[in-house]
């Protein structure tokens, strides 16, 4: 039976992918290793428009690991925008480092309200940092980056990100956009396996953190140090991992950042398009706002979201929302990975079957 995943992560992966994890027998300590992890580094520099200012830097860890990298390294007061389940636990993240956080709140259904930001600043000349998750996979919302970008250069603020789901398969300039420290992982838009991470940040910034750090293993000077003098990282890698991201790394580049947008915006439109003429309603999301890669619709009002869950899991059809969406009344739908529109055809086919199993009588 075919088996196909239809969330925002983990997501399939090429068979390459796949295959890379069978990497001979290696050392994080050899050249060979080396040479992987450079080049894996330098084209995740260029993919988001840093290779002459920033420095990429993996870590061992999902995305949050990578958040916690650079909340562990801040100095000063920092405005978290919160609009969603994932600001919030860049917030508890805060909170356990004992930063000073103000917030911003927006509704997950709702777009990041700017001029709340602005008077934010206006009223509070300490702050020194935002932080922004700059897609929701909980709803799909994109945060208007190159706005906000130019709020914290107008500010004096440094801006960090949470691209964890938006790099690869979104417009992000990491110079244009004014960001001082993102993250991201292999998995969701670059199309690789989960359990790496990677803080790109300004490489003056980088340089200039020694000893600031309030994590030992999430320390980005550290981590940074010695990838650049030793060419390894400090603490054993996953070199499995890492060599499977390399992989999927260069399929993007070989597809390119523009094709990918393009693709990953015409199967949500295939999709979108499927889910109206099967008679459900869409989220009405503005188009600027709007993610490439997650579609929300109405849940039937005489439909159990769990039921249908199940029916599709069963059919291979993996999918997840999550519960304050649910609540809200949606389900998700994610097409983002190594997918096609064949694959979406057969998720419509398998909704449409499944609806009429889950509805109440």
């Amino acid at each position: 039976m075919q088996r196909l995943l239809f969330t925002p992560g983990p997501t399939n992966v090429h068979p390459l992918v796949q295959r890379a994890l069978l990497v001979e027998n290696m050392s994080h300590r050899e050249p060979v290793f080396a040479a992987i992890l450079e080049r894996l580094c330098q084209r995740l520099e260029g993919i988001v428009g840093g290779t002459e200012t920033h420095s990429c830097v993996p870590f061992a860890a999902s995305g949050t690991g990578a958040n916690e990298a650079i909340l562990a390294s801040l100095e000063g007061k920092l405005l978290l925008l919160d609009n969603g389940r994932y600001a919030k636990r860049i917030g508890e993240i805060a909170r356990r480092h004992q930063l000073n956080v103000r917030i911003v709140a927006t509704s997950p259904m709702e777009p990041i309200n700017l001029e709340a930001i602005q008077l934010a600043l206006d009223s509070d000349p300490y702050i020194k940092y935002i932080f922004v998750v700059h897609l929701q996979t909980t709803t799909g919302f994109l945060a208007p980056l190159q706005k906000i970008g130019e709020i914290a250069d107008r500010y004096g603020c440094q801006l960090l990100v949470d691209g964890i789901a938006s790099i690869g398969g979104h417009e992000f300039d990491i110079v244009a956009h004014n960001v001082a420290f993102c993250s991201l992982n292999a998995n969701k838009c670059l199309e690789g396996l989960p359990g790496v991470s990677f803080v790109i940040g300004r490489t003056d910034l980088i340089s200039a953190s020694a000893g600031k750090s309030r994590s030992f293993y999430l320390d980005i000077h550290e981590q940074w140090r010695a990838c650049k003098e030793n060419r390894a990282t400090p603490y054993t890698a996953p070199v499995q991992l890492l060599a499977a991201a390399d992989i999927a790394v260069g399929l993007l580049v070989e597809e390119t950042v523009p094709k990918r947008i393009c693709r990953y915006q015409t199967l949500r439109d295939q999709l979108q398009q499927g889910l109206l003429d099967l008679g459900l309603e869409l989220a009405l999301v503005s188009p600027d706002v709007q993610s490439n890669i997650l579609s929300l619709f109405r849940i039937p009002h005489n439909v159990n979201y769990s039921a249908l869950q199940q029916e599709l899991n069963q059919r291979g059809a993996i999918v997840h929302t999550h519960q304050e969406i649910v609540d809200a009344g949606y389900m998700a739908i994610a097409t983002l990975g190594h997918m096609n529109s064949e694959n979406v055809a057969w998720f419509l086919t398998q909704l449409s079957e499944a609806l009429p199993k889950v509805g109440k009588r």
